[in-house]
């Protein structure tokens, strides 16, 4: 998926966002990172977890989103990674509402 698709494919589900967490790996880091909503449902589960702003870069358009890292080992430490199923690559989805 090419870093515009990835910017466009946050951008579309954070818009209608109410309860999921969506987590996009950050290429260089090896980071899972949740943005906007997502970000604020996961710090609803993980408290300690920092906001942070990120910058979407693409080209010469880049955007600014509040977001929160987080590692698989931290997912798995607080029993979370059983609820995660990974769409793509660099895409994981976290559910668990009922």
């Amino acid at each position: 998926m090419t870093n515009l698709k990835i910017i466009l494919e946050i951008i579309r589900h954070e818009m209608t966002n109410r309860a999921d967490i969506c987590l996009f790996l950050e290429p260089y880091t090896g980071m899972w990172k949740a943005y906007a909503q997502s970000a604020v449902n996961l710090k609803g589960l993980m408290p300690t977890l920092e906001y942070e702003k990120s910058e979407l870069v693409f080209s010469d358009v880049s955007f600014c989103l509040p977001g929160v890292t987080v590692t698989i080992e931290q997912l798995d430490n607080r029993g979370l990674i059983q609820f995660c199923t990974l769409v793509s690559d660099n895409y994981i989805r976290l559910c668990v509402r009922n």
